[in-house]
């Protein structure tokens, strides 16, 4: 069975907010911030940390030369717990920047870049012809990524990932934790190939996580 206790004891999770701007494409404001996620040892101490930067687009629906600017923004700060109030002079003149933008109906996107677009989906789609589709994980496919997890490290790191995503959804769990080979799997490359590819440890760590995020899971990883 997988140690959950000696591996991995929890997560610390991270939110740095970052620069906010006008969408230049629709009426929204774009925030960016920056996601820590830190998995810590039995002893509190940080085993692996994971980076990612993300952006939570907001739309403005509403707005219009009549919208009251200095009540919207402060309705944005408030339901945004990724802009500070310190930053609600910067999110009115954005807003209003927007506004301007769209009485005069100037925005960067149109038809040439819809036609890009459409240029980058037909190339994307005989990409996909080819084989280049991005796999979408299923269950169906359960056994085919155990076997991977024994072909290297850089197939157990593809196969990881798939399973990761597939541990993404609740419903999937019972299958997964109940394959008492993968659990295992699991727990060896995790003690075994550590030190050689982060990207296979957090996968591993993050799929563990998921398990311990239900307690009838808990019996499964003691």
């Amino acid at each position: 069975r997988f140690s959950m206790e000696s591996e991995a004891r929890y997560m610390r999770r991270k939110v740095k907010a970052g620069k906010i701007e006008a969408d230049p494409d629709e009426c929204a404001l774009l925030v960016h911030y920056e996601v820590e996620a830190t998995v810590l040892g039995e002893l509190g101490e940080p085993m692996l940390a994971e980076r990612e930067q993300k952006t939570q687009k907001i739309k403005l629906k509403t707005l219009g030369a009549d919208s009251n600017i200095a009540r919207l923004a402060e309705e944005i700060v408030e339901k945004c717990k990724l802009i500070p109030e310190t930053k609600i002079g910067q999110v009115e003149l954005l807003i209003r920047e927007l506004q301007q933008r769209e009485l005069r109906g100037d925005r960067r996107g149109g038809k040439e870049k819809k036609k890009k677009g459409d240029k980058r989906g037909e190339s994307k789609g005989e990409g996909e012809s080819k084989g280049e589709e991005a796999e979408t994980p299923t269950l169906d496919k359960l056994e085919s990524y155990v076997e991977a997890m024994y072909d290297g490290t850089e197939a157990a790191t593809q196969a990881t990932s798939m399973l990761l995503q597939l541990s993404r959804s609740p419903e999937n769990l019972e299958t997964l934790i109940s394959n008492e080979t993968l659990v295992g799997l699991l727990a060896r490359l995790l003690k075994e190939e550590a030190k050689r590819s982060m990207d296979l440890s957090i996968n591993i760590l993050y799929i563990v996580y998921a398990f311990s995020s239900f307690s009838q899971f808990h019996p499964s990883l003691a």
